[in-house]
């Protein structure tokens, strides 16, 4: 019983991680930017599949013809993560780079057309374009397994051996590259730059007055949210070792949603409050789903997470529209010298 509770908490530490890296990509987009992102599920499927086609690339023996989506394949790219410890470490390195560079890209490529434009029409556009690229990578086999899915994805910890600690390995690296985020995401909210994107979330037509490139700026903070949300695909798909299209539903970019929302926008405190609740929340509200399926009742459990989701963001934006947190004093030079003087 006691190594259950330790792996749920592994398990649930793991994606309190992953989940926060993709909630401060919402909240420097939304929370201070003003952008609108729909489509968040959309980046971190393409991170997951990134990392994923990195490893066929690293682990498969080069020219071997191998299907890599095959279980012949799958086995082949397991074994040489266990074999070979610094393989597997710079393929983790590797993908994460990767990830973040090619979602990146392909965040402001897909959000260049409506950067123009407000920010219902963005929220549309990607909203749409989410749901485009899962159907698509369903049914595309070449690069992502349509149907059949992506897996041999390995844990860069493979070749410790040992199952739990394998997993916990896993757990601090990926904590601990959400600090490192989290950190960068506090440095960028206090600085001249920070400010600069509030200014525009709150008049982005005054901000243009005095000289600031609107689209440009909208278009760099798409960019360093795409590659956070990247980094967090890749990641779960290092964790989970198989990524398939139904991974990435609508819901996933809801549940984000509700991390900021609950937490608080432009608040990095309140985000990962919110993250942590919603994360222990969706783990509890998996084991009573399972629960109650055991019962038999003329109703499907697993919707019940759906329907309390929603009762929560109503609840938050009817009552605490500012979140548990609400939005932080920006820690300008001035601010400093005040706090000093108190």
């Amino acid at each position: 019983m006691l190594v259950d509770i330790i792996g749920a908490a592994i398990s649930t530490l793991t994606f309190f991680g992953i989940y926060l890296i993709l909630s401060i990509s919402l909240n420097l987009e939304y929370g201070y930017a003003g952008q609108p992102n729909f489509g968040v599920v959309a980046f971190y499927a393409a991170g997951a599949y990134v990392a994923g086609n990195i490893a066929n690339l690293m682990l498969l023996p080069f020219g071997s013809g191998l299907d890599p989506f095959m279980p012949e394949a799958v086995s082949i790219k397991m074994q040489a993560a266990v074999q070979n410890p610094l393989l597997s470490i710079l393929f983790f390195i590797t993908a994460l780079l990767s990830s973040a560079l090619i979602v990146g890209a392909f965040g402001y490529l897909a959000s260049y057309p409506a950067l123009r434009a407000k920010e219902d029409f963005l929220a549309i556009v990607l909203l749409a374009f989410g749901e485009i690229l899962r159907v698509i990578v369903r049914n595309y086999y070449p690069i992502a397994g349509g149907t059949v899915g992506l897996g041999g994805i390995p844990n860069p910890f493979a070749w410790i051996g040992q199952t739990q600690l394998i997993r916990l390995s896993y757990m601090i690296a990926v904590l601990g590259l959400a600090g490192g985020i989290y950190f960068f995401a506090e440095k960028i909210s206090n600085s001249p730059y920070g400010r600069m994107l509030k200014s525009i979330r709150d008049d982005d037509l005054a901000s243009s007055f005095f000289g600031k490139k609107v689209p440009w700026v909208r278009g760099q903070i798409m960019f360093i949210g795409s590659i956070l949300a990247g980094i967090a695909g890749a990641l779960y798909a290092m964790y989970s070792g198989y990524v398939q299209a139904d991974d990435f539903l609508p819901f996933k970019t809801f549940e984000i949603w509700v991390m900021v929302l609950v937490g608080g926008l432009a608040n990095n405190k309140g985000v990962v409050c919110g993250a942590l609740l919603m994360t222990f929340a969706e783990k509890i509200l998996g084991i009573i789903s399972v629960e109650l399926s055991l019962l038999k009742l003329p109703l499907e459990p697993s919707y019940l997470r759906y329907v309390i989701y929603g009762v929560i963001m109503l609840v938050i934006l009817l009552y605490r529209p500012s979140g548990i947190i609400r939005e932080a004093s920006l820690k300008t030079p001035a601010w400093k010298v005040v706090k000093e003087n108190e």
